[in-house]
């Protein structure tokens, strides 16, 4: 298995794949999504990949893309502003898993409202 790191325009030509990935991963349970989900995440995918910040990473054996990755390297406005208002994660019930060590570096990791493991997260004090 390899990593690469993919632009938006690198991982929309592997929609496809990309789309069957998602399937497998959310077609059973505890989320039981129907195709029409994959092809949601497709459609959202395309207007992410052209959003400021925009990275993605992929997982490939034998070229074939087996594992998407997205991520955005920046919110489109200021950290500071960010801290007078709800995060719009917390308002759609994802919780932040990890804490980056400083400002502006590091990895965060968010768990969706249906994740099995977030309620495995320690919230911040």
């Amino acid at each position: 298995m390899a990593l690469r790191r993919l632009s938006g325009v690198e991982l929309l030509a592997r929609h496809e794949d990309a789309r069957r990935v998602y399937a497998e991963a959310f077609s059973g349970p505890p989320w039981s999504e129907d195709a029409s989900a994959a092809d949601g995440i497709i459609r959202r995918l395309t207007d992410d990949a052209t959003r400021l910040g925009f990275t993605a990473a992929g997982a490939f054996r034998n070229d074939r893309l087996v594992g998407p990755a997205t991520a955005w390297t920046r919110w489109p406005v200021p950290a500071a502003d960010l801290r007078q208002c709800p995060r719009g994660d917390q308002l759609l019930g994802w919780t932040q898993a990890t804490h980056p060590a400083c400002v502006d570096t590091g990895i965060t990791v968010f768990l969706g409202p249906r994740h099995p493991a977030r309620t495995a997260v320690t919230l911040p004090l």
